[in-house]
């Protein structure tokens, strides 16, 4: 599952009580996807979060942040206590990436003030972020259906942009050559 069954290292500093809660929270979260997923028939791939994910949670001073992405191997949990300070989901996607290496990571926020609530009382806050997560997760596939991979004819670009130059494709024909040439 996303966040927890079989083997997974963890780390961070997180206290073991607020680990506690915040898979509690994940639990239920989980569980609304799951639900959601199965009700509309949705392949279980499509939903990231319906698979096993290397996570990395931070606790800031308003919200549980989950940046998460699709592990094959052995899945990590790294949680972080940062609560004196407050992020941004695009800061918590942004050192997913860069400070941790996660290539195509996604980012779920809870606010804090569920960890303290009970399991019903957290229902309908729950749902509203797995719908919306839902969602997102099926825009991102839909988007990625409709790209058409390119595949260059010369190779990978691989050099630096030089805004002095210009390549033109174009046929050759004594008419088109001319006006190049003037």
């Amino acid at each position: 599952m996303f966040h927890s069954g079989g083997a997974r290292s963890a780390g961070g500093n997180l206290s073991p009580e607020n680990q506690a809660l915040v898979a509690l929270l994940l639990d239920q979260f989980i569980e609304s996807v799951a639900g959601i997923v199965e009700v509309r028939s949705i392949r279980r791939a499509m939903v990231r979060s319906c698979l096993s994910c290397s996570l990395i949670v931070v606790m800031d001073s308003q919200s549980v942040w989950v940046a998460a992405e699709k592990q094959s191997g052995m899945p990590t949990t790294m949680s972080f206590d940062h609560s004196t300070r407050r992020f941004t989901a695009n800061e918590i996607l942004e050192a997913a990436q860069w400070e941790f290496g996660f290539d195509a990571p996604f980012v779920i926020g809870f606010p804090s003030e569920l960890l303290g609530k009970g399991k019903e009382d957290r229902v309908q806050s729950i749902e509203a972020i797995a719908m919306a997560h839902v969602e997102s997760e099926l825009q991102r596939v839909q988007k990625m259906m409709q790209v058409i991979p390119v595949n260059p004819v010369f190779g990978p670009v691989s050099y630096a942009v030089d805004p002095h130059l210009a390549f033109v494709l174009m046929p050759f024909t004594d008419e088109l050559t001319n006006k190049v040439r003037s």
